[in-house]
């Protein structure tokens, strides 16, 4: 074979492998200086067929490197169309979720919409209801002094539950206006037993005895068997809405709505 085909053969190879070379300059890579001295295939080869088996040893080796290349292209390929779906996957997820969000907003916003105009009516009926209970819990207090019994069962007290009152006394028995009396008594229950206890006035009037005047002493849980004492200083005297009279003033205590003792303190005017 003639050396400017192999020249040409070898060209080619190695444009093949330099694109970014003429095929001039290919041919001209065909001679290699080795120890000062020029070889080329035809000086290393016997024969054309050397020649040519070199050759096509050398397209063999691009041929591998080609499908090596185009093997890896076409992995990667396939790993960017798998990431391309999964990006797709996951975008379409998210817009999912953001619609359904968008949508509870929107849907809270037209309950808090609806529920605002309804505290306005809320409100309103609130209000109503508290001028109704000041009127039930007035009603209650006077119905509670006055020993009612439905009264007091409603707020947990038993007008007949089981209590004694033992050593009752008022001292002293007379006493001038403006003096006070000292009430004295001890309560004990055969069980336990909630207690409302309060001490009555009677006070005396210009034309005889007058409507009873509740003082509230205390509310306690007897525990059954156990005495608890109770003590407290009255002063009869006259206050802006009361005028004091002489003449027997009665005093009575009461335990759940119900009178258990009753002293009279006589009071006469000062000298």
């Amino acid at each position: 074979m003639k050396v400017s085909k192999l020249l040409k053969l070898h060209g080619m190879l190695v444009l093949t492998l330099h694109p970014d070379i003429t095929l001039a300059q290919a041919a001209r890579r065909f001679a290699q200086t080795v120890g000062g001295r020029k070889f080329s295939l035809a000086v290393v080869c016997d024969s054309e067929e050397q020649v040519l088996g070199v050759i096509s040893l050398g397209f063999l080796v691009l041929a591998r490197e080609i499908r090596r290349l185009a093997d890896q292209t076409a992995v990667a390929t396939l790993d960017i169309e798998q990431m391309v779906k999964q990006m797709q996957t996951a975008v379409s997820a998210g817009v999912m979720e953001i619609d359904r969000f968008a949508e509870e907003v929107r849907s809270g916003v037209g309950t808090v919409d609806r529920v605002g105009g309804q505290f306005g009516q809320i409100i309103s009926q609130v209000k109503t209801l508290s001028e109704r209970f000041d009127t039930v819990n007035h009603g209650m207090r006077s119905l509670i002094k006055a020993g009612n019994p439905d009264a007091l069962a409603l707020v947990g007290y038993d007008s007949g539950a089981p209590v004694e009152i033992e050593g009752f006394e008022v001292t002293p028995d007379a006493i001038t206006i403006g003096d006070a009396v000292t009430i004295t008594f001890t309560l004990v229950a055969e069980g336990e037993t909630p207690v409302m206890v309060d001490y009555l006035v009677h006070h005396a009037g210009a034309k005889g005895a007058r409507s009873a005047k509740v003082f509230k002493l205390k509310k306690v849980r007897l525990a059954a068997g156990k005495p608890v004492l109770f003590r407290r200083e009255h002063r009869i005297r006259e206050v802006s809405v009361r005028r004091i009279y002489p003449g027997p003033h009665v005093i009575e205590v009461q335990v759940n709505g119900r009178v258990l003792a009753t002293a009279t303190v006589e009071v006469t005017e000062a000298g």
